[in-house]
This record gives structure tokens, C-alpha cells and sequence, in this order.
């Protein structure tokens, strides 16, 4: 299942290109609004890097890692996962 979550912020204001980031659900959330093992895609501006959240972990990769214009969440995925060392996808 594919999550929708919105992390990233107006980035016309910062004058930089967003970061693709994948988030993994851990913990399903109490009032059933995701479970464990939900994923979401996106772009962000945070830095890359891995970071744990209250229900499972923010993997963010730099934008170079995909030179399409519009990526579909597969794509995405897929990029953020190798960049991270996952072969598995």
C-alpha cells in the first residue's frame, strides 16, 4: 500500500531543488490511519540523510540521484533505496 504524507515546504521561497525521500511505516498508528509497512514517496526539503520518526523512518536522498523530470513513485523508491545500499527492490 502506498502512503501519501506531505513533508516538503513551499520551495520557491528557498530558491533550492527537493530532496526524494521515501518514508517506511513502522508502528501502525492507533486510529487505524496507517499500518506497519505502508511506504510513502515524495521530495522534501530536508537533507539527505536517515531519520527516525514517531512511526517509522524518513530515508531522504539528494535530487541527483534521479535526472527525470517527473519521476513516478516507483522511480523514487526505487532511487532512494540504492542510494541507501538496499538492492533488494
Amino acid at each position: 500500500m502506498l502512503l501519501a504524507i506531505s513533508i516538503s515546504i513551499s520551495l520557491s521561497n528557498y530558491n533550492m531543488k527537493a530532496n526524494y525521500y521515501i518514508y517506511i511505516v513502522g508502528i501502525s498508528h492507533p486510529r487505524d490511519k496507517f499500518q506497519a509497512g505502508d511506504v510513502g514517496v515524495g521530495f522534501t526539503s530536508f537533507a539527505p540523510g536517515i531519520k527516525d520518526c514517531r512511526y517509522g523512518t524518513l530515508m531522504i536522498a539528494p535530487n541527483s540521484i534521479l535526472d527525470h523530470q517527473s519521476p513516478n513513485e516507483y522511480m523514487i523508491r526505487r532511487a532512494v533505496l540504492l542510494y541507501f545500499g538496499y538492492n533488494g527492490c
